[in-house]
């Protein structure tokens, strides 16, 4: 594994004396964290140390931290103003019900979107030239993703993996998205065209996640796919999803509820057909039929059958053997 940390230029000087393009903020690299002291400076160095001849901007989103994560971007804004735009807040907007992505883009002037939460990091130097050019060859393709490495709490390889995928640049079909049981692709690899936050659809604002929603919006056309691994995933890092949600059964029961009620949304307002919006369920479903087996076995058959309703899966036959045996 290939995970040297991105080291920041010592000035805005030598970042700007690749820019060529200079008319427009290209690309919005958009950063959204919370009590990341840890791990945030890892991600404004890889964003800074990228080299590309397309102006860029930085906006960090800091939802009212707690710990030092303010003051690491504030040292950041020090040194890099004309780059970095911070966004501190002074209340949690999170605990307010409101869409944290959503808000963060707000702020941002690119022509497109480039994603990395605050515990993960790039780490190719080229990653926001490769993949602005790769769409600017396939103008009708409004999303970009490309591979990632995935580590543990303790800096290890994680046995989780990102859906495997030919190593091959290649167009993935829309309908794709639909069929993966967990995330489609690493949100830090994600550059996607601003047109699709203008405006988002009302449903977006209730999701219980917002980069599985982005990417069946920006990926109408088809996704771009990358096969170079071009960030870093942290699993299981402190405040991160998998801990928040994955590790406590009120709010994983909670999400797989939301998704459901988010996807029917989906089903009435995007033209998205029906069946592809079963597919994604059913894992929802079997989700909940496994929560449930414990506490209410009524509303775990419930959930099992209607998993197997909306498609037989794999994952139907290991549920049946775990739990019947």
């Amino acid at each position: 594994m290939d995970l040297a940390k991105l080291k920041a230029p010592s000035s805005e000087e030598e970042i700007t004396k690749h820019w060529k393009y200079t008319d427009k903020v290209y690309v919005s690299v958009i950063c959204t964290t919370y009590n990341q002291e840890s791990y945030i400076r890892d991600a404004i160095e890889s964003f800074l140390a990228q080299e590309t001849e397309y102006r860029f901007e930085i906006v960090i989103h800091d939802d009212a931290s707690t710990d030092g994560t303010r003051k690491i971007i504030e040292k950041y804004y020090d040194r890099f103003p004309s780059i970095i735009s911070p966004v501190l807040q002074k209340e949690n907007k999170h605990s307010q019900g409101q869409k944290i992505s959503a808000l963060a883009v707000s702020f941002s002037k690119g022509e497109y979107i480039a994603f990395c939460e605050g515990d993960d990091y790039w780490c190719d130097s080229k990653k926001l030239d490769k993949q602005y050019n790769a769409l600017q060859e396939n103008k009708n393709i409004l999303l970009c993703v490309h591979d990632a490495f995935v580590i543990n709490e303790k800096n290890e390889e994680s046995d989780y993996k990102f859906p495997k995928r030919k190593y091959k640049k290649q167009i993935i079909p829309h309908r794709e998205i639909f069929l993966e049981k967990g995330q489609f692709s690493p949100t830090a690899s994600m550059m996607v065209h601003s047109s699709i936050f203008k405006p988002l659809p009302d449903f977006y604002y209730n999701t219980p996640v917002g980069d599985f929603f982005i990417e069946i919006m920006g990926g109408v056309n088809g996704v771009l796919y990358l096969p170079k691994k071009m960030s870093v995933y942290r699993r299981g890092s402190a405040g991160s999803w998998s801990v928040r949600v994955l590790k406590n059964v009120d709010r994983l029961t909670n999400h797989n509820l939301r998704m459901i009620t988010s996807l029917d949304s989906v089903k009435k307002e995007l033209d998205i057909k029906g069946s592809l919006i079963n597919k994604k369920k059913r894992h929802n479903y079997l989700g909940l039929a496994d929560i449930y087996w414990k506490k209410n076995k009524i509303e775990s058959i419930k959930y099992f059958l209607l998993s197997l309703k909306a498609g037989l899966m794999k994952d139907h036959l290991r549920f049946f053997v775990d739990k019947i045996y």
